[in-house]
């Protein structure tokens, strides 16, 4: 089986799982996220799929970004749930879709999102799942660093200490101060001694997305915790295949 042939499947059902989730949408993400992995992402997600159907029960899609792996993840048998979640002030808004407190009780539960750049998406997410008595919660993210321009890290500065997860290359990120054009940073290389350094607004750091994970709580990303398998592309794609004979006889 040829695993661009699974992809081309995956690519055409993409649509109607999104705007069945969430409804009528004008704009539908890519399925190919070309600018951030493409294909590799999609090898990845198979390949985190089935490594970790035996440590959860089920998937927990966060729409809309979350919806890319809730979309995968269904397609290899997983029980996934869906909630809306919307960023409002300091935290944000949980609506769940299609599950209840008895789908979750005493359940493992993998929340799947796509980044997290302040963390209140995803604190919030697991903080609510956690009032439902899961057994256990982790999480799994696209990404494992997403870029962010100096002037959008200035901008949310006051509400959130984003200072943890940011890094500029191999800089540490240990203290940072607006300035009227830009940020100033004081930074640390390796195991070198801290230096000053400034950045234009027009610059971009990098933000390490599992540092907004709460404390205690898994965190993984198809980026850094998983294989660009294209033999788990195929066991999918035997999957789907077997899946279509079952519901046909």
């Amino acid at each position: 089986m040829d695993p661009n042939e699974v992809i081309l499947e995956l690519d055409s059902g993409w649509a109607y799982y999104f705007q069945s989730k969430v409804g009528e949408q004008k704009v539908i993400p890519s399925f190919r996220y070309d600018e951030f992995g493409g294909s590799t992402l999609i090898h990845k997600a198979c390949d985190a799929a089935q490594k970790l159907e035996t440590e959860y029960d089920l998937g927990l899609a966060i729409a809309r970004d979350g919806l890319w792996l809730g979309y995968i993840f269904d397609k290899h048998g997983w029980p996934v749930n869906i909630t809306r979640m919307h960023r409002s002030g300091g935290g944000a808004t949980w609506q769940p879709i299609d599950f209840t407190e008895e789908d979750i009780k005493g359940k493992r539960v993998l929340v799947l999102d796509s980044d997290t750049v302040t963390g209140r998406t995803i604190k919030t997410a697991v903080s609510e799942l956690q009032k439902l008595g899961p057994e256990s919660v982790g999480v799994l993210l696209m990404y494992d660093s997403v870029p962010i321009m100096v002037d959008t890290a200035k901008s949310i500065l006051s509400d959130f200490d984003i200072r943890p997860a940011l890094f500029d290359g191999a800089n540490k990120v240990l203290e940072l101060l607006p300035t009227s054009n830009g940020l100033e940073l004081k930074c640390q290389i390796g195991n070198g001694a801290p230096k000053i350094e400034y950045y234009g607004d027009g610059h971009y750091l990098w933000l390490k997305c599992e540092a907004n994970v709460p404390e205690g709580i898994k965190a993984m990303s198809l980026q850094r915790n998983f294989d660009p398998s294209a033999q788990a592309v195929v066991e999918l794609g035997i999957r789907m295949n077997e899946s279509s004979i079952n519901r046909n006889i």
